[in-house]
């Protein structure tokens, strides 16, 4: 079973240039403090139809557990809390977050 994050954020008006270079730093930071823990393939979009102001990172991992333990880590990390301060004052308050999804079935 796979379960898929989106960590979809409205973003301020005038902050979608530094957000979306700020974006891609959450994965490779991630990586650095995770190392073999690191579950690997987020994705970084910005949204381009419908509302706009959105980004959102995706990523999949096999269990809630590991999820949990990984972003554990993470909150305990300093340097993953000063980007997250940094980034903060580009976002909504009214974002969605975390949206979990379960793969149900698949069809090749």
């Amino acid at each position: 079973m796979t379960i898929k994050y989106d960590r979809l954020m409205n973003v301020k008006p005038g902050s979608m240039p530094i957000v979306v270079e700020m974006g891609p730093k959450f994965p490779e930071l991630a990586k650095k403090i995770l190392g073999e823990e690191y579950a690997g393939g987020v994705k970084f979009y910005a949204r381009v139809l419908g509302p706009l102001n959105q980004v959102m990172w995706s990523w999949e991992v096999e269990s809630m557990d590991e999820e949990m333990a990984r972003s554990a880590k993470l909150d305990a990390n300093e340097e993953w809390n000063q980007m997250v301060s940094e980034i903060m004052p580009h976002m909504e308050s009214s974002s969605v977050g975390d949206a979990l999804w379960m793969e149900i079935s698949k069809t090749d």
